[in-house]
């Protein structure tokens, strides 16, 4: 199944396969369309990343120190554990001063100095320089977040804007195309963000409570149904610790991963 699944990518993604997984399954069923929650943990805040960037601003504000202080000490750092440190741990000073750095330091997979590791310095340099990630997260700050809009309105907005519409919503449609499942998002809906928008907005965020008001027609019985997750033990499989149908998928990422660094280096001559 693995070669499949990614041969349904419309581009390379490192997520998606809860989805692919559970639009087989439904498809296996005979089903063609189904209701996804997707949008619910934007809108009631319901990712770590709501407390988290929240704290990491608070760390930054109450240690003043310069930009060029911050510089030596992650650099220090880096120096003295370069293995025993956790990348984000060392740019943990450098990302808690404004809340674009934050939000990236808890949504990259790689921090700038990993990427050394991973890729060559050229294109490093070419994809960053036309990125400009952190100006454009704070572009969407700026556009979306008008007037006193506290950080849950900001991180939402960066959430809906950046995470949701260019990871989520894309992965969820492909993995449903992928068998022909059609995957409704209701949660995803100009006018239901309309009537919450002011609650988001505050300073107190909206909650399951706020979506039966603003929606028609929901029976009461699922304001009581407790928050679920929706993940798949991708962890567990490369380490071959979950049956005979996950082994092997080590070696295979392996070869993959060998063959993309025979490209780099072909590429670079």
């Amino acid at each position: 199944m693995y070669d499949d699944f990614f041969e349904s990518m419309d581009q390379p993604s490192i997520d998606g396969l809860n989805s692919y997984l559970i639009s087989h399954a439904a498809a296996t069923l005979g089903l063609k369309v189904a209701l996804s929650g997707l949008g619910g943990d934007e809108l009631f805040g319901g990712y770590s990343s709501f407390r988290q960037v929240s704290k990491l601003l608070k760390i930054g504000r109450s240690i003043p120190i310069s930009t060029e202080a911050i510089c030596r000490i992650e650099g220090v750092i880096r120096a003295l554990a370069p293995r025993s440190v956790s990348p984000k741990l060392s740019n943990l000073l450098s990302h808690s001063q404004d809340l674009p750095s934050a939000y990236l330091l808890r949504r990259c997979l790689h921090t700038s100095d990993e990427l050394e590791l991973l890729l060559d310095l050229s294109w490093i340099k070419a994809g960053l320089g036309r990125l400009q990630t952190t100006q454009a997260l704070q572009n969407t700050i700026d556009a979306l977040s008008k007037g006193n809009c506290g950080v849950h309105a900001q991180v939402a907005a960066l959430e809906s804007c950046w995470y949701m519409r260019n990871q989520l919503l894309r992965d969820v449609d492909w993995a449903g195309m992928a068998h022909s499942l059609e995957v409704r998002v209701p949660l995803v809906d100009c006018r239901l963000l309309e009537r919450l928008g002011p609650a988001i907005a505050s300073s107190k965020p909206p909650t399951k409570a706020d979506l039966l008001t603003s929606a028609r027609k929901l029976p009461p019985q699922i304001g009581l149904r407790p928050k679920t997750g929706f993940s798949t033990p991708v962890r567990e499989w490369i380490a071959d610790e979950v049956g005979n149908s996950a082994r092997g998928l080590r070696g295979w990422a392996s070869e993959v991963h060998r063959n993309f660094k025979g490209l780099q280096r072909a590429t670079a001559l």
